[in-house]
C-alpha cells in the first residue's frame, strides 16, 4: 500500500497501566504519568530528533505552568523540542495526535509525539476568593467534577445526560449491563493473556511501580446486576455501565510516509482519515455517531470494511448507540474490552484507543481500524487507521 507523502504514520505506540482513582500512584502529576512514554517514544525514534510533543489534558489546575513541556523537559527531550497543551475534554489525546497530524501536512520532514494524560486524583478543589472573603460561608468547588464530569450548561452530571439517551434509544438496563459484563470479560482476558503487554509500560510511582491495570482490581463481573442506579433513583446506569475515574497516559510516535525514507524507523499504521460532529450538549453521548458516519463518507468505507472498533466506553449507551445506529458487530467492536474496566483518564482516553486499536490490527492482523470518542459539550472525533505490513517495508526505499 502506497500513501500520499504527507499521510501521517504511527511508529509507537504505548501506554501506561491506568492506576485506581486515589490508588497505589495517587500522587503522580500528570506529567509524571507522560514523561516515562515519551522517553520510551523517544528512544525508539533512533537517535532522529523529536521536532514537537502535543499533549492532552483536561484536569490541569494545580500542575503549574505548560504540563505538556513539563512532561517534554522531565523526559529528557531537548529545550528545543515544542511543545502544546490541548484541553477538548475527554477528546483531548485524540485531539492532540489529529493535531499532530495536521502539523505533518505542513511539515512533513518531522517527528511528532502526541497523546495524553491525566491524574484524576491529583485533581484539586478550587477556592474562589481571589479577592477575599467578606462575610458568611464559603465553599469549594471539586476541579475533577466541575471541569470534567459535570455538564457546563445545565450543571448535570454527564451520567445524567447519559440517562437521557438510553431512554429515548431503549437501551435498557439489561442491555447495559449485559455489555458491561461482556466488556468486563474481554478485558480480563486480554490482561490474563498479555495482550496489553505490547502496548502497556510499568509506571514507578513515588513508592510503588504499576506494570498492571490496577483498575481491573474493582472488576466483579458477578456483581454487575445487582449494583442500584448511579445518578437517577429509577434510572438505568450503575457504577458498572458507566468508567470508572483513573489515571494514566498514553502516546504515539507519528511521521509522514515520505519522511520514512530519511530513517529506519519502522511504519506501524497511517492514520488515513478523522472526523469531527457537533451537536446539542445533552446528547454528547451520540455525538460519535456523526463523527463515524462523516468519516466513513469521507474515505468511502462501508461498516463492513472496518476490521476492529474502538469506541471509548465513558458509558455503555456510547458503543450500545454506535452499534445500534450503525449495525456494527460485537464481534469487533472494543475487543479487548474498554474503559468501562480500565477506567477513563480524561486527557489520556482519545489517544489510548488509538494505541490499543493499533495492537489489536496487529495482534488480529486486520488492515482498517476506528476508533472514536464522545466529548463533553456535544461533540465527537473519530479517526481511521490502516495497519501497514510489515512484509511492504522493502518497498519503503523508493518512495519519492
Amino acid at each position: 500500500m502506497a500513501y500520499a507523502h504527507t499521510t501521517p504514520v504511527v511508529y509507537a505506540a504505548k501506554r501506561t497501566p491506568h492506576g485506581l482513582f486515589g490508588g497505589q500512584c495517587f500522587s503522580l502529576h500528570a506529567h509524571e504519568w507522560m514523561s516515562p512514554l515519551l522517553r520510551a517514544c523517544a528512544q525508539e525514534s533512533q537517535g532522529h530528533e523529536v521536532r514537537s510533543v502535543v499533549l492532552g489534558c483536561v484536569l490541569s489546575a494545580g500542575l503549574g505552568q505548560a504540563p505538556a513541556r513539563q512532561a517534554t523537559l522531565t523526559a529528557g527531550l531537548p529545550d528545543h523540542t515544542h511543545a502544546m497543551h490541548i484541553n477538548k475534554v475527554c477528546g483531548s489525546g485524540m485531539m492532540a495526535v489529529i493535531h499532530a497530524c495536521q502539523d505533518l501536512y505542513h511539515d512533513p520532514a518531522q517527528l511528532i509525539l502526541a497523546g495524553g494524560m491525566e491524574s484524576m486524583s491529583g485533581a484539586p478543589c478550587l477556592v474562589n476568593g481571589r479577592f477575599g472573603y467578606r462575610f458568611g460561608h464559603q465553599t469549594a468547588q471539586d476541579h475533577l467534577l466541575y471541569d470534567g464530569l459535570e455538564d457546563a450548561y445545565d450543571g448535570e452530571p454527564m451520567g445524567c445526560l447519559a440517562e437521557d439517551v438510553a431512554t429515548s434509544h431503549k437501551l435498557s438496563r439489561d442491555v447495559q449491563d449485559d455489555y458491561a459484563i461482556h466488556s468486563a470479560k474481554r478485558a480480563l482476558e486480554a490482561d490474563e493473556s498479555g495482550f496489553f503487554d505490547q502496548e502497556r509500560m510499568p509506571i514507578k510511582g513515588h513508592k510503588h511501580t504499576l506494570d498492571r491495570d490496577e483498575t481491573l482490581s474493582r472488576v466483579k463481573v458477578e456483581r454487575v446486576k445487582t449494583l442500584t442506579p448511579a445518578f437517577k433513583k429509577d434510572g438505568t446506569i450503575t457504577p458498572a455501565t458507566s468508567s470508572a475515574l483513573a489515571d494514566g497516559a498514553s502516546v504515539l510516535g507519528l511521521t509522514s510516509w515520505s519522511h520514512l525514507k530519511n530513517t529506519q524507523l519502522q511504519p506501524r499504521a497511517a492514520i488515513v482519515g478523522w472526523a469531527s460532529f457537533s451537536g446539542p450538549p445533552r446528547a454528547f453521548t451520540l455525538a460519535p455517531i456523526g463523527a463515524v458516519n462523516q468519516l466513513l463518507h469521507d474515505l468511502s468505507w462501508r461498516v463492513e470494511d472496518v476490521d476492529a472498533w474502538e469506541v471509548n466506553e465513558a458509558f455503555a449507551v456510547v458503543p450500545l448507540a454506535l452499534q445500534k445506529t450503525l449495525g456494527l458487530s460485537q464481534d469487533n467492536l472494543n475487543m479487548w474490552g474498554g474503559a468501562l474496566a480500565l477506567g477513563h483518564p480524561l486527557g489520556s482516553s482519545g489517544s489510548r484507543i488509538l494505541v490499543t486499536l493499533l495492537h489489536v490490527l496487529e495482534h488480529t492482523q486486520g488492515r482498517r481500524g476506528v476508533a472514536a470518542i464522545c466529548i463533553g459539550g456535544g461533540e465527537g472525533l473519530a479517526v481511521a487507521m490502516e495497519r501497514i505490513d510489515r512484509e511492504g517495508l522493502p518497498r519503503l526505499t523508493h518512495l519519492c
